[in-house]
């Protein structure tokens, strides 16, 4: 019995070790929104959703506007961060972002909603 309970406190420990070793590393990998969006939205959208004006000139759009944020779905700005738009400057970050940083990046994008 004493043995039984020695290899179970053991296992405790080594499994306890063990998950506290990952979770930094697991901390590393969740998508950071706001860091996303500085690195690779910001240049062309603006740090706050709003592109400067040259950038508007050439039809950046504007994040924080409502009706756009309105007229929009998900799954569509999704699909837009994913694939880009052909013909404008929205390039592809499908190569770039994973699947949870894109579902990160909407979700941000979402809170830029102007009032």
């Amino acid at each position: 019995m004493k043995k039984l309970h020695v290899a179970r406190l053991a296992s405790l420990i080594l499994l306890t070790g063990v998950a506290s070793s990952v979770t930094p590393a697991l901390a590393q990998q969740r998508p950071n929104p706001p860091g996303l969006f500085a690195k690779h939205c910001a240049v062309c959208h603006g740090p706050q959703g709003t592109p400067n004006p040259a950038f508007a000139k050439k039809k950046v759009r504007d994040l924080q506007d409502p009706a756009w944020q309105d007229g929009i779905t998900n799954e569509k700005i999704a699909e837009v961060i994913r694939e880009g738009v052909p013909k404008t400057m929205m390039a592809a970050y499908k190569d770039k972002l994973t699947s949870d940083d894109i579902d990160a990046l909407v979700q941000f994008i979402r809170g830029l909603r102007r009032k």
